[in-house]
Parts: C-alpha cells; sequence; structure tokens
C-alpha cells in the first residue's frame, strides 16, 4: 500500500503490516517487539492506538483543542475527536464498500451466537474499518502502520465459533474484499498453548460463560479460520511470514525487523513531496508593514534599467513594476509583460557573473530534471544573464504561491508546513546529486574534490584584517559588539583550524546545497509540490551544511532551540534522502565549524555593506551557537538520528 498515494492525495499510504493468529498466539507481544525495534532502526512507525491523536491533531477541531484547550485534556479530547472521525468512516463503509458491508452484516444475521455478541462483533469491525480508512487514508507521518488486530484477524470474529466449524467458503469470500497489507504476519501457536494463555490473562468479557471444553473448541476454529487467511491473503499477493508463536518475541521481531528494512520501499530519486492542504494562517505585524512598505516604496529597480534588461531579453512591456512581498533584501520586481508576469532581479552588487553562473546553472539543471523551481528566462542568444551599471541581472517566470515564515499559524500546521519543507530539501539535494555546477562560489568547494575557496588561510587573513578595522571604529554600541568578537577571535580560529583540519580527513559528501533554506524562501502550493526560491548562496559543498542551517532556524525567541520542529524537519527530510553513518556521527563538529565560518562572515560582512550592527549581533550569536553544541553533543546526534535507516 505504501507505492500507492491515499484517497485524500496528501501523500502516500504507509507500509501496513497485519498480525494474524490464534488468540494468545502472542500477536500483541510481538507487534510491541516490532514496533519498539523499527523505532530503534530509524522508521516512524505507528500502530492505531498512537496515531490515532496525531490524525485526530491534524484536523481543523484538533487544531483548535491543541491551541486553547488546557494540556492536561488533549489526549482524552484528540481521542474523542479521533473516535468521532473512525465511527463516521465506519458507517461510511456501507457506501464505499458496499459488498464487503453487505457480507459481513449477512455473515452475522444466521450465526447461532446471541444478539448482543453479533451487535458486538458487528460493532468492532465497522469501528475497525472506520479507524483503518481514517488512518491509512490520511498518511500523518508514520512511515509503518502495524495492526496486531486488522482486516485479516477480523476473520476470526466473524466466522469462528465453539458451535460449529467455519465455512471455508464464507471466510474466503471475505478476504477477497478487505485490503491487501504490505506484509502479513502469520503467528502459528499450538492451539493448547493458546489456551493456557488465554485462561492465565483472563477470558474475554463477552466469553467467561465458556467452559474450557467450549474455549478449545474456538480456538481451534480459529485455528481453521487463520489457515484458510494465511493462504487466501497469500493468492491474492500477499507477502506472508510465517513466525512462531513460543519463540522469544524479542528474537522473532528482529528478523521481523530485518525483513521490513528489506521490502520497504524507498522513495525514487527526484520524486517530490505532494504539497499540503488547507493551512489557517494569520499574518503577523512584521509582514504586514513588508507589505505596504514594498506597495509604498518605489521599485526596487530604476525604470532605465528595468526598461533595459527587458530589451535585452526581448519582452515586451505591458504593465508597471512593482516590489515583492517580502523582497527588501534584494532588488526584485514584478512586471506584466507580452509573455506572461515575470520577475527582474538585479543581483548583489558584488555579485560577479561567475557567482551568478554558478546560481545559473544549479537553476538550469533543476529546470532539466524538471523539479519544482524557479524558471529563468532566456535571452535571444540563449544566455540567461545581462550586467548592467548597477550589477547582473537576469529575468525569470513568476511562481504564484504562498510564503507562510512570517504568519501566526496553528502549531500543528506549522509541524506539518516543516515535515514538508524537510522532505523537499531532500528531493531537492537527490535531484542534484553528483552534478557539478559551472561558475564558482566563493562559500563552496572548488569542484568535487578541490579544496575550499575561503579555505582555512583565507580565515586566518580575514580574521586579522577584522581585528585591524574593528579598533578603528567608535561609534557607540558596536565598539561593544566589535570588542566581544575581538575578545573571542583567538578562540575562533583556534577552534576553526582544529575542526577543519579533522573533517577535511572525511568522506562527508558533498552535493549542490541551497544555502539558505527555510520557510522564508519556500513557496508552498496547495496539493502541489513546495518551490525553494532565491538560490544567490546556491553551492557546492558539504550536505550536512544545508541541514545545520536550516535546523538552526527553528528557534523560540528567547532563542532556544525548538527540537519538535527541528525533529519534524529531520523526520521528512529523513523519509527521502537519510545521513550516511558518517554524517550523523560527525554532525555536532560541522555544526560547530559551519557556525563558527558564519560568525566571521559575518563580522566581514558589517564591513563590506557599512553595517548594519545586527550583522555584529549575528557573529556573536553564531558563537554562541557554536558553543552551544559543546552541552549538547547527545541531544544533537539523537536528532539526525530520528528517520535514519537505510
Amino acid at each position: 500500500m505504501r507505492s500507492e498515494p491515499s484517497s485524500t492525495g496528501i501523500g502516500p499510504a504507509p507500509f501496513v503490516i497485519e498480525f494474524v493468529g490464534v488468540p494468545g498466539s502472542g500477536k500483541t507481544s510481538l507487534a510491541d517487539q516490532l514496533v519498539e525495534r523499527l523505532e530503534t532502526a530509524g522508521f516512524d512507525v505507528a500502530t492505531i492506538t498512537s496515531l490515532a491523536r496525531r490524525r485526530a491533531a491534524a484536523t481543523t477541531v484538533g487544531k483548535i483543542i491543541l491551541t486553547i484547550a488546557p494540556r492536561r485534556l488533549h489526549s482524552t479530547l484528540l481521542w474523542w475527536v479521533f473516535y468521532a472521525l473512525g465511527t463516521g468512516s465506519g458507517i461510511g463503509l456501507c457506501q464505499r464498500d458496499p459488498r464487503l458491508a453487505r457480507l459481513v452484516v449477512t455473515s452475522q444475521r444466521h450465526r447461532p451466537l446471541s444478539v448482543r455478541t453479533r451487535a458486538h462483533i458487528l460493532y468492532w469491525f465497522f469501528q475497525l474499518a472506520g479507524r483503518y480508512r481514517v488512518l491509512v487514508d490520511s498518511s500523518i507521518g508514520a512511515q509503518v502502520l502495524v495492526i496486531d488486530d486488522g482486516f485479516v484477524h477480523r476473520a476470526v470474529h466473524l466466522h469462528a465459533s465453539h458451535l460449529r466449524g467455519p465455512d471455508t467458503r464464507s471466510v474466503v469470500s471475505y478476504l477477497e474484499l478487505i485490503p491487501v497489507p504490505d506484509l502479513l504476519v502469520h503467528v502459528d501457536t499450538d492451539t493448547q498453548i493458546c489456551l493456557e494463555r488465554v485462561v492465565a490473562r483472563g477470558v474475554w468479557a463477552h466469553s467467561r460463560h465458556l467452559a474450557q471444553t467450549e474455549l478449545s473448541e474456538y480456538l481451534g476454529a480459529a485455528a481453521a479460520v487463520v489457515g484458510t487467511a494465511s493462504e487466501a491473503m497469500r493468492t491474492r499477493g500477499a507477502t506472508v511470514v510465517e513466525v512462531s508463536g513460543t519463540v522469544d518475541p524479542a528474537v522473532t521481531s528482529g528478523e521481523l525487523c530485518a525483513r521490513v528494512l528489506t521490502d520497504l520501499p524507498q522513495p525514487e530519486e527526484g520524486s517530490m513531496p505532494s504539497g499540503i492542504g488547507p493551512i489557517l494562517r494569520l499574518p503577523r505585524k512584521s509582514r504586514i508593514t513588508s507589505s505596504v512598505a514594498a506597495r509604498m516604496h518605489d521599485p526596487a529597480i530604476d525604470e532605465e534599467t528595468l526598461g533595459a534588461v527587458l530589451e535585452e531579453f526581448g519582452i515586451p512591456r505591458i504593465g508597471t513594476a512593482r516590489n515583492i512581498w517580502l523582497s527588501r533584501r534584494n532588488r526584485n520586481v514584478v512586471v506584466a509583460t507580452g509573455s506572461g508576469r515575470k520577475v527582474v532581479k538585479l543581483y548583489r552588487p558584488q555579485w560577479s557573473a561567475e557567482t551568478v553562473e554558478c546560481a545559473h546553472s544549479i537553476l538550469r539543471r533543476l529546470e532539466d530534471v524538471r523539479f519544482p523551481a524557479p524558471r529563468l528566462v532566456r535571452r535571444p542568444l540563449g544566455d540567461d544573464q545581462v550586467t548592467t551599471g548597477h550589477g547582473v541581472a537576469a529575468v525569470f517566470d513568476f511562481i504564484d504561491g504562498a510564503n507562510l515564515s512570517l504568519h501566526y499559524l496553528l502549531r500543528p500546521d506549522r509541524l506539518e508546513l516543516t515535515i514538508e519543507a524537510g522532505s523537499t530539501l531532500a528531493a531537492l539535494h537527490r535531484s542534484l546529486q553528483g552534478f557539478t555546477p559551472s561558475g564558482q562560489h566563493h562559500l563552496g568547494f572548488a569542484g568535487a574534490g578541490g579544496p575550499r575557496h575561503r579555505d582555512l588561510r583565507w580565515f586566518a587573513e580575514t580574521i586579522a584584517e577584522l581585528i585591524d578595522r574593528s579598533g578603528e571604529l567608535t561609534e557607540p554600541g558596536v565598539t561593544a559588539r566589535v570588542g566581544s568578537l575581538v575578545a573571542r577571535s583567538d578562540q575562533t580560529y583556534s577552534s576553526l583550524e582544529q575542526l577543519d583540519r579533522k573533517l577535511s580527513d572525511t568522506s562527508l559528501p558533498r552535493l549542490v546545497i541551497h544555502g539558505d533554506y527555510g520557510l522564508h524562501n519556500l513557496l508552498f502550493r496547495r496539493r502541489l509540490p513546495a518551490v525553494p526560491v532565491d538560490f544567490e548562496l546556491a553551492r557546492l559543498d558539504w550536505r550536512v551544511f544545508d541541514l545545520i542551517s536550516a535546523l538552526g532556524k527553528h528557534r523560540f525567541k528567547d532563542g532556544a532551540y525548538d527540537f519538535e520542529s527541528m525533529k519534524a524537519f529531520q523526520r521528512g527530510y529523513a523519509s527521502r534522502f537519510p545521513l550516511t553513518e558518517e554524517e550523523r556521527a560527525l554532525f555536532p563538529d560541522a555544526w560547530r565549524l559551519y557556525k563558527l565560518q558564519a560568525a566571521v562572515q559575518y563580522w566581514l560582512s558589517y564591513f563590506m555593506t557599512d553595517g548594519p550592527a545586527r550583522k555584529l549581533d549575528s557573529a556573536l550569536d553564531a558563537l554562541d551557537q557554536a558553543e552551544w553544541v559543546t552541552g549538547n553533543e547527545t541531544d544533537l546526534t539523537a536528532l539526525v538520528s530520528v528517520g535514519a535507516f537505510r
């Protein structure tokens, strides 16, 4: 089922593992052990009970509960939401699959059981049908769904009795209509052992009136149904694994876990997330003011330059230009043309044609592999950039989408977006794996096996220069900041040198990274893949640097890291492109190195752009983030191990 999309269109259904066996065979114990082993192996695995509240939390009512209800009531209220969803979906089975519903109801009509017992059996069948449908179709976050009492095992409840043997034809008719699990585990245990276990743990309330001989008859009938079910599902194409219920569950679950690792499909290279559903959002004050400012201010590119750029690209202009919302640091405008809306971009003045070519070669590659990203417009001669008196310019097709970075969002929605963001970054990395961009970017490596453009020598010379230039500053408020940077400069370089030498001797994977990935550079489209934008910092670098950059942005206002959000991002990423064992082991060291490099580059940027002072604050904060790792290595390693399976 995992390879098929869910009926909601949200994403692929989870890999479903069902258990079948005589009551008392050890299904539940084995299922619990399997869940534990799969989680240890890095899978996002769930049972109906554990996934129920996650599914309820994704509904509008659930989001409201998580937002306004006291935390102590969340679990109870979310379960009732799921109960309502399951009940409604169970009733809906009559409309979705009338043949199955009619067969089940008819099969119970003439069974030699009390009305109460038959009603009990039917109630729990329709509850299962509803819950199964809600969970599998929603695909809320779980890669694997383990069910110890699913549709296949329900055949026992529907057809086994102490009064007479099961009708094999009726059992097979039922099994021909139910969903086929990805893996069916047949727990084979001698019925006498099952009887002893049932008696020891306590007979079910609805069967306590039965004598032990009648219980034995019931378990014998159940064994016949289980055998029929196992063969029938194998005939329908299910993968059936038979295990002994008398072997230590820890041993058996280990073997099953290995089987799941083999059978669970990995995402296809270049495949994309399927997009998000509706999101409740309210713009923050900063978004509103930025939007108003963008509309009120003159376009970021003057009319003469804009006209000259469009002429170079042979694009007829038919409308006025306007600034892009939230594009306060970039010189981008949207303009209506005879070829539709276009975005005209002026790169930073210090960006050379070679640096721009690095980004453009990456965008051309993404277009070749049909990855959703900004599309460059070519000039009549075939190139895609032009040099103006204000810097290098380019033209892009306009992309419709929502940027949700400066919005108030319900917590479940924000986590859903974060998972989508992580999954999208993984898809981006996989699409660019093995590609070497043309041009060069000063922040990256010089080729797949070359050194960094800004190597250790560059950092030594730059720190020395920054110390000298910082001593010339006299502006109040600035001197204290640079004084702190200068005071920490010796330790900064010493750590840079140590970490650079250590990591340079490793085989950390290099690929094209985005360089500034996060919600602020993503356009979300309903039911369509999200689109990463702003590839100015895209370059060939260690893959982990992109994850460090993205994860480091998940912080609360007080600067503390939002580990729940970071885990959501990592879960989305690992579901498509897990880190290697070496990357996970070296992640804390790579984090330190990245933050130390960032601190020096923020410090330098202050002088290159004549401020503002917040760049010095960013430099100091980067140093603090590098030091933070010292006492949190275990947490950081555990974080990047989320979903870390191969």
